[in-house]
Formats: C-alpha cells, sequence, structure tokens
C-alpha cells in the first residue's frame, strides 16, 4: 500500500473516530459539510477511490481537531512508502544521531544549492528547524519536546546535544540560506504557540524558572534576527532572496519543499524535528500546489508593509514578555 494510501487511511480512521462507529452515513455527512462536496464525493474518498488532497486533510484536521503530527509520525515509525526518509530521526530518542546520517544530509542540501537557481517554500506553524538550529536553547528546547512525545521524559537540564547535533545545527543553518530563494508563511499564531509549548513544560517540572529566561531571551534574538531579515528581503551573508508571509490559516504540521530543474523534493515535519520527505512528483505537486496557494492569500511582510511588519514584530515580542 503506498504512502498516500495509509496516508488516507490513517485520516479517515481519525475522521471516524468523531462519529460513532459502523455510521458510514454521518461520517459521509460530516466530510461533505466540511468539504463542501455532495456525499457520493465524500463517500469516493471512504472508499479510497479518490485521496483527499493536503488542502482537505487540512480543512478536516482543522475541524475536527485531528493532529497531522500523530498520522505523519504513525507514517514514518512504520516506515510506509518505499521512497520516503527521515531526518534528523530516531537517533534522537538515545541522544546520538550517525555521522553517515549527517553526511548524507548535508550532500543533499549541498546538490540543491549548487544548482543555478534553487527554491524553498516553508508554511509553518511553529519555529521549524532550518530557523531555530541557531539558537541553542530553542533548539534544545525542541529536542526536549521531541523526546517527550516519544515518551523520553527528560528535565531541560539533560537534554544535551550530541557534538554531532551541534555540527548539524551549525552547518545547516548556512546551507539553508544558500537556497537561490526562500520564502516562509508563519501562521500568525506562531509566537503563542512555542509560548504556550514553554508554559506546559514549565507547569509539568521539566524547564526551571531561569531556564524559561533564557528561552526568552533566544527568542527576543530569534525575532530581532528575522526582523533583520525582513527589513532586507535577503541574507546578507549569501544576497540571496528572502520572504516572509503572514497567514490567518492553521498550520498545524510543517509543509515544505525544494524544487531545482533537476530535483523537486516535499516535506512534512511533525514535532518540529522529525521531517518526512519524498522525491515522488504527487506529493510534491500536493505539497507545493498548497503552499503557493497559501502564500497568495497571506500578507508580505518582508520589505513591503513596513507598518504592518513593525507592527507584527513588536507583538511577538510582546508575547514573548508574557513568559
Amino acid at each position: 500500500m503506498s504512502m498516500e494510501n495509509n496516508f488516507n487511511r490513517l485520516l479517515l480512521e481519525a475522521i471516524e473516530g468523531k462519529t460513532s462507529k459502523q455510521q458510514k452515513t454521518k461520517t459521509a455527512t460530516l466530510i461533505a459539510d466540511i468539504l463542501c462536496i455532495d456525499k457520493a464525493a465524500a463517500y469516493r474518498r471512504m472508499r479510497g477511490e479518490v485521496s483527499f488532497t493536503l488542502h482537505e486533510s487540512i480543512l478536516l484536521a482543522g475541524k475536527l481537531n485531528i493532529s497531522l503530527d500523530d498520522i505523519v509520525l504513525k507514517l514514518s515509525n512504520k516506515n510506509e512508502g518505499p521512497k520516503m526518509t527521515s531526518h534528523y530521526p530516531q537517533q534522537l530518542k538515545m541522544g546520538l544521531q550517525e555521522p553517515w546520517h549527517i553526511e548524507q544530509d548535508k550532500q543533499f542540501l549541498e546538490t540543491l544549492t549548487q544548482q543555478p537557481y534553487s527554491e524553498m517554500g516553508v508554511a509553518l506553524g511553529n519555529i521549524s528547524s532550518s530557523l531555530h538550529f541557531y539558537y541553542e536553547y530553542l533548539a534544545r528546547f525542541y529536542l526536549l519536546k521531541y523526546k517527550y512525545h516519544l515518551g523520553d521524559i527528560q528535565p531541560f537540564s539533560c537534554v544535551k546535544e550530541a557534538p554531532l547535533q551541534v555540527e548539524y545545527r551549525q552547518e545547516f543553518y548556512h546551507l539553508y540560506r544558500k537556497m537561490s530563494y526562500t520564502y516562509y508563511i508563519w501562521d500568525s499564531l506562531i509566537t503563542t504557540s512555542v509560548t504556550d509549548d514553554i508554559r506546559y513544560f514549565h507547569h509539568i517540572g521539566l524547564i526551571t524558572r531561569e531556564e524559561v529566561e533564557l528561552l526568552k531571551e533566544d527568542l527576543h534574538l530569534f525575532f530581532r534576527h528575522m526582523r533583520k531579515l525582513a527589513d532586507l528581503g535577503y541574507y546578507p551573508d549569501t544576497g540571496n532572496k528572502f520572504e516572509l508571509y503572514i497567514s490567518d490559516t492553521h498550520i498545524d504540521v510543517t509543509y515544505a519543499y525544494m524544487w531545482t530543474e533537476k530535483i523537486e523534493v516535499s516535506m512534512f515535519t511533525s514535532f518540529v524535528i522529525l521531517t518526512t520527505s519524498s522525491l515522488e512528483k504527487m506529493p510534491f505537486d500536493n505539497v507545493s500546489s498548497w503552499i503557493k496557494s497559501l502564500k497568495r492569500s497571506a500578507v508580505q511582510i518582508s520589505v513591503t508593509n513596513e507598518k504592518e511588519r513593525i507592527a507584527f514584530f513588536n507583538a511577538q515580542h510582546a508575547i514573548v514578555d508574557t513568559l
């Protein structure tokens, strides 16, 4: 069974979990109402004759409070799909990262950035790894969060990065900036999401008050850096184009694509760290089309719209200060 079919099956199971068992009519009605399609079309999706598009999956997940993170993680854990690979993956359960895997990822990104033109589009509701690599405490926080979801519960003070993980962060931070054109679409609630997560881990005793302050400093530094990039519209160290957009659409999982004339890759990132990627055309077309559609409806705050840009970043700093 293909990755796409398995994704649809797991999504349908999650939808059916919101209705009484064996009530297919009720499930079909629910799908039809949310997607604004007729029941016949809903039944075709339930029978697997038609796959849910990425946009439909997001609509259903948002309306029914379904975690696409969980679905993607289940697929990754089962290794379903012959051409899917996971980056920065399960070795983190033990705080390890195999050298060959780091080199494999580095070589792949280097190949992309060496092309005459390379493009990366990212839609996210949380601070993605391509952005937080530079920030030590944020990187450790997301490692803590990832381990926590895997059942490896440790206080922040015990979450340590292996030397190879630090190397990974630093080198990939610079590699991403070598893409010819990069744009990010942020969920407008991106800062609320991360501050709520920090509050939760502080509340359950895994992060101390002093560590919260360190994370606040990293967040303020992050937003100051992003503000400078948004002002410039390019990376000062490479001169490559950078754009930032803000969207009112809720984004549960980070979606991204990378494109060159020779390579097309789509990615889904769950728990901010675990990335499942595909070189197949159908996932790439679905992901890139949805991201570009979201971009058209989002507000660009890099270079243009100075008032909106100033107001947005001031608001993010204010949210961080509530921690």
